[in-house]
This record gives C-alpha cells, structure tokens and sequence, in this order.
C-alpha cells in the first residue's frame, strides 16, 4: 500500500503567494456575505425568536428593560450568532476548501467525518441545554427565592443567561470529536479509554452535577447517561481511527454513509419543536431542516469517498413528511406523529438508497 504520511498530497502545487491571498479573499468575501444575509433575516424576525429563548426563564411579557439600547443590542447579538450558527456549514466549506490541496486523502477523510458529527453533537447540546437544563436550574433558583423576592428580571439578563448555559452545553458536547482528535494524534489509546471507562463515568456525573444542579437528581442522570452514550460511541468509532488496513477503514466509513437518514431525523426533530413554539406549518419546517441536515452528511462523503452529493435518498424525507402531513396527521395525536415520522425518514432514506445501490451495481 502507498504510504500517504509523507511527501505531498495529491493535488498541492506550488503556487505564488498573491493567488493563495487572493483566493483567501474570495472565500471570506462568500462567507462574509452569507453571514450577513442570514443576519438580516434572522433580525427580521429576532423578537419572536428571542422571545422563545427566553421562554424556559419567564414569560416574555414579564421581563423588562433597564437600557433604551438594551432590546436593540440584544437583537442585534442574536442576529449575528444565529447567523454563525445557521452558516456554519458555509463557513467550514469555505474553510476545508481553501485547505484541499495541501490535505492527505486521510487527513480529508477525518475531517469530513468529525465535521457532521460536530454541527449534530453541538445541536444535540443545545436541545438537553434548552429542553432540560434551563428549565429546571431557573425553576430552582426562583424555588429558592420564592416568597422572600418578587423576580424582576431584565430581557438582558433572561438572554444572557439562557444563551450561556446553551452554549457551554453545546461545547461540552463535543467530547466525542476530542476524543477522536486526542487517538488520531496518539495522545491517547482505545484500550484505555476502555479500560478507564469508570472513571470518566463518574467524571460524567460531577460535571452534570455542576452545570445542571437539580435536587432530584434526574436531570443529572440523564445529562450523565447521555454523556456515556456519546463516550462509548467515540470508543466505537476510535478503533477505526487507529492503525487499520485501508478495506477496514473503507468498509467503516461506507457503513458510516448510510447514517444521512439519521441525521436528517435529526435535524427534522430540532425543526418540529421550532414550528411548535412559533407557529409554524411543521411541514415545511421539517422538511427543509431535514433536507439541509441530509445534504450536510452527504456533502461531507463527497470528501471522504468521492461519492456524488445527490442521490435519490434525498426524497426520503420529503416523501415521509409528506405521508406524516396527509395520512399520518388527521388520525394520531401529535407525539405519535412526530415518533412516526421521525422513524420514516430514517427507514425511507435507507431504503431509497439501497434501492439505488442495488439498482447502480
């Protein structure tokens, strides 16, 4: 087998200086411009977002405002992380595309293999942040003033607040992609993660004790079992990340690509409870969301395996919603529907893409 860790990767060629500034250029002018669209879309409609941030904190109406430039400020915060937020693909596309040439094959492998799983873990944190934790840390700091205090809290401070344990929930999610950076750099092994696993359990434990405090223990059992199931699925994939021959780690990754139904599900999820809170159609919601979800996995296999961005796995989701909307929605109550319709995008998306595998061959 060719030994790719040393020499040049295919495709680097010595350019002049000026045309790699250029080109660096152009790529901060794309994602600068798309950053500043979806920055005005998102101010556009920052109040009923904003309010449904603050939501778990208090009722939007009851906040109030101590700085004329308070709201303002505030919109204009959340524009620009919404923005970041919502063109983080565009940016870490812009970003690998610039670095291409100068990649090894393995190297782009790794990188549009973390890539997707980082953008799902981040919004996987962010759901337990906002579903979970927000709510029961703001109804135990009110349970402990209560009757002694009447709260009067400032939109700035609801937002700040609500924004912050968002965010660190989102960063402490990426435990997974540190731990395939730390084996894919040697520092540490698979055998001992595995062999340590306890230890990071109880670790797991102290961490969700600090930063999701709850008197009944629950929100920190569930915060810590989701933890280990990340950990162990970091351990599953770490083994194909240490030597391997190169059909192990083919045959990983291909089984790897049949995930997109998974992430589009994924994506549907976090787009439902948006609909639901803003009064959204659900449908049209969950089918872009979804879409993008799934483009975004496939994007990724065009790095690692060279395989075409579209195929038709791509209807799953759009064929499954639209079953949920006309046949699904008029018979079943809402949790039924979304458990159903979650379960088919993975199970069409799956299925179409065997079908066309089996039908290419």
């Amino acid at each position: 087998m060719e030994n790719r860790d040393f020499g040049d990767p295919d495709g680097d060629e010595e350019r002049p200086l000026m045309e790699h500034i250029l080109e660096l250029r152009d790529r901060m002018v794309v994602t600068l411009v798309g950053i500043i669209i979806l920055s005005v879309i998102a101010f556009i409609f920052s109040f009923e977002l904003i309010g449904w941030v603050v939501e778990p904190v208090m009722d939007p109406s009851e906040l109030v405002v101590y700085d004329p430039l308070e709201t303002i400020l505030i919109q204009f915060n959340f524009s620009f992380i919404f923005a970041i937020g919502v063109g983080l693909p565009l940016i870490i596309y812009e970003a690998f595309k610039f670095m291409e040439p100068g990649l090894f094959e393995n190297e782009k492998r790794f990188f549009a293999l973390i890539t997707p799983g980082s953008v799902l873990l981040f919004f996987m944190g962010v759901a337990v942040a906002y579903f979970l934790v927000v709510p029961v840390v703001a109804n135990l700091v009110f349970y402990m003033g209560e009757g002694v205090v009447e709260p009067a809290i400032s939109i700035e401070l609801a937002y700040n607040f609500v924004m912050s344990i968002i965010a660190t929930f989102g960063f402490l999610f990426q435990l997974p992609i540190v731990m395939l950076l730390a084996i894919k750099i040697d520092l540490i092994s698979p055998t001992f993660l595995k062999d340590k696993r306890i230890f990071f359990y109880i670790g797991f434990f102290v961490i969700a004790s600090i930063v999701s405090p709850d008197p009944t223990l629950v929100s920190q059992m569930i915060v810590t079992v989701v933890f280990i199931i990340l950990y162990e699925a970091s351990l599953a994939v770490g083994w194909y990340l240490t030597p391997r021959t190169e059909q192990d780690i083919k045959t990983f990754f291909r089984k790897f690509e049949r995930t997109g139904g998974v992430f589009g599900a994924g994506g549907g999820l976090l787009a439902w409870y948006i609909a639901i809170q803003l009064g959204l159609p659900w449908w049209i919601l969950v089918s872009i969301v979804a879409l993008i979800f799934y483009i975004g996995h496939r994007l990724s296999f065009k790095v690692i395996l060279n395989n075409k961005i579209m195929n038709v796995g791509i209807l799953g989701p759009i064929i499954a919603v639209l079953a949920g909307y006309t046949l699904l929605e008029p018979n079943v109550n809402e949790i039924t529907l979304i458990i159903t319709t979650t379960i088919l995008i993975v199970g069409l998306t799956y299925l179409l893409e065997t079908v066309q595998k089996k039908l290419v061959r």
